[in-house]
């Protein structure tokens, strides 16, 4: 399967050694370092999920087939949190300060102190948010 950063439903901009993502439905940010950056850009950039490991240990060596359960719970969770897709990837560019870094275990860095904010006041012109899903 294919997976690609959800641009419908999230903004996505990368700054320094991270990823930083706005869900614009429902307000929460996320902040991605070190491999939990590489694996977000490396499933955008069109790898199938299936070869994700192959290309990780490309950038990182071979130990990191023995992360296989939690780099793949890892991806789990950003499908759950809708911020991966099924569909192909389009930014074909991995930075190469992303790569300059040892090889962590994953995390998802939530942050939904500032939630109500953004769904009062977005901060991307022209994103309207629905702070009622399921209305039109």
């Amino acid at each position: 399967m294919q997976l690609r950063g959800n641009t419908e439903k999230t903004v996505v901009q990368s700054i320094q050694n991270e990823i930083v993502l706005v869900n614009l439905e429902n307000g929460i940010y996320y902040f991605l370092t070190g491999s939990a950056a590489v694996i977000f850009s490396v499933l955008d950039a069109g790898c199938p999920s299936d070869k994700l490991l192959d290309a990780l240990s490309g950038y990182y060596g071979a130990a990191v087939q023995g992360f296989k359960v939690d780099v793949a719970s890892f991806v789990d969770q950003l499908v759950a949190e809708s911020l991966l897709v099924e569909g192909v990837g389009s930014s074909g560019l991995i930075p190469d300060d992303f790569l300059s870094q040892p090889f962590v275990l994953p995390v998802l860095n939530k942050c939904e102190d500032l939630q109500d904010l953004l769904l009062l006041d977005p901060v991307f012109p022209g994103a309207a948010i629905d702070s009622q899903p399921g209305s039109a």
